[in-house]
């Protein structure tokens, strides 16, 4: 699983109290809320939601940006398919399971003919085409699309209807997060 950690924002704190999660908690589909987000560099911004699919040891990342805080001015849509495999109860984390996420596919849809935006996401060397979904692994040339040949090493933590992943502030390919990031999913 891929996570893009230049277009996420911290949407609220870290809770207190999550319960122990166990594997049938995390199967299901869950999203962030619309945020508005700062493009590598600096750029204009864009308003962006994630969405995560856990099906039975398969997992889908969906990324979705627009134009407008509205959602309806699509700019792209980059989507991660890959596996995972829980494991034991992080030490780190009261309640947290380690998670180990493969990405086999990327591909991003381009809504609009916007150039500098591309190349500001290292999609520059892409053979985009506006509304066609284009496989990416060999043509990117660095984050946040960048699809990683290794096993993620992250937590999945689920209280409810809400779903933590690990801090996104280590190298999830050499280090598994100590701690959960503070952006929350909710159940779709």
């Amino acid at each position: 699983m891929k996570r893009i950690v230049v277009l996420l924002l911290a949407l609220q704190s870290p809770t207190s109290g999550w319960a122990d999660t166990a594997a049938k908690d995390i199967v299901g589909s869950w999203i962030t809320p619309l945020a508005e987000q700062t493009a590598p560099g600096g750029g204009a911004s864009a308003f962006v939601r994630e969405q995560i699919v856990f099906g039975a040891g398969q997992n889908i990342v969906r990324i979705e940006a627009f134009a407008d805080p509205g959602a309806s001015a699509p700019l792209f849509t980059y989507e991660s398919v890959g596996t995972y495999v829980l494991g034991a109860r992080s030490a780190a984390v009261p309640g947290a399971l380690e998670l180990d996420a493969r990405n086999d596919r990327s591909t991003v849809t381009i809504h609009a003919d916007a150039p500098e935006l591309w190349g500001l996401l290292n999609l520059g060397s892409c053979a985009l085409e506006v509304g066609v979904a284009v496989e990416i692994s060999g043509c990117v040339t660095g984050p946040p699309f960048n699809a990683a040949d290794c096993t993620e090493l992250d937590l999945v933590s689920v209280d409810r209807q809400a779903l933590r992943l690990g801090a996104r502030g280590v190298d999830r390919c050499e280090t598994r997060p100590g701690a959960m990031d503070p952006v929350v999913y909710a159940r779709e």
